[in-house]
């Protein structure tokens, strides 16, 4: 330009301080940010929303999925599930990039042509200027192979629980309530659960409330085994059943229960009085006609 008739240069100044602390602390984020990516316990993957692909990883998922970090940005999601999972897992991606759900459990190939379960708990993000899902990964496969033993373990309580010939109680270890009852009860006394639940074993029996049976009770609490024997009990017809009770008491996820196995006695102890008067007949018979004396042993 020219400036008093003479040629001249101007040149305008501008305070960039501020914007220099801005992108200075912005590249420290990023770097930030970047450390935590990497050196994350998790596994990381970021996916891009619309066509799937891997955008970025870390070093842990490439560990946890036996790829390198190049294999990975050549693949999808569709690449790292079981072909007889797909349909289920791109849903659930589907439903995670909507913002339907924070969390997913899902089967993973690796690259070892092994599956593993995973727990994913996914963002939304955008890197690049794409739209992604992040998502964190942890390995599970160890946990979910304990839950898979606890089912089986408790399919197999449960079916012993209600098949068994033999009535079986499960009380309250606190209160002395009754909270389960498996179906031979009803058979025996004619009781259901729902008139079951919340009562407590000397409520249903002969002498209600005494004082005897919860003392009873009491020790049962405080040694954690108890046997009753001819422990009469009411019956809906009113008929008194005679039964043998075993208890053993013991701690479930930090409640304390107690499993009754009761047993019918009735007929067995019908079966032992008979035999004591067969034997009280025949004494008196063998002194009427004196041929002497037999000796009979009931076992009990």
């Amino acid at each position: 330009i020219e400036y008093d008739g003479k040629p001249a240069t101007l040149s305008m100044v501008r305070d960039i301080t501020a914007r220099k602390r801005v992108e200075d602390a912005l590249r420290e984020s990023e770097a930030r940010y970047r450390t935590l990516f990497e050196t994350a316990a998790e596994g990381i993957l970021a996916a891009d929303m619309a066509t799937r692909k891997f955008l970025y990883a870390n070093k842990a998922i490439c560990k946890m999925l036996g790829y390198s970090y190049e294999e990975l940005l050549k693949m999808s999601v569709i690449d790292i599930h079981p072909k007889d999972s797909l349909e289920q897992a791109l849903v659930d991606f589907d439903s995670l990039a909507r913002g339907q759900r924070d969390d997913i459990v899902v089967p993973c190939l690796k690259n070892d042509g092994t599956i593993i379960y995973v727990n994913i708990v996914a963002a939304a993000s955008t890197i690049d200027g794409r739209l992604c899902n992040v998502g964190f990964f942890t390995d599970i496969t160890g946990h979910r192979a304990l839950e898979e033993k606890l089912k089986d373990s408790e399919t197999r309580y449960r079916r012993l629980f209600e098949t068994a010939q033999d009535a079986i109680l499960i009380l309250n270890g606190d209160t002395g309530q009754i909270i389960d009852a498996n179906p031979f009860i009803k058979d025996l006394l004619g009781l259901s659960m729902e008139e079951l639940k919340g009562k407590k074993l000397w409520e249903i029996g002969e002498f209600k409330d005494t004082l005897a049976s919860k003392i009873s009770y009491q020790e049962l609490h405080e040694c954690g085994y108890k046997r009753w024997d001819n422990l009469p009990l009411v019956a809906r017809d009113g008929r008194i059943v005679s039964v043998e009770v075993i208890a053993n008491a013991y701690q479930v996820d930090h409640t304390r229960v107690i499993p009754c196995n009761i047993r019918d006695m009735t007929v067995a102890d019908l079966a032992v009085n008979t035999l004591k008067e067969l034997k009280q007949d025949l004494e008196v018979a063998q002194r009427l006609t004196g041929i002497g004396n037999w000796k009979w042993i009931i076992a009990t």
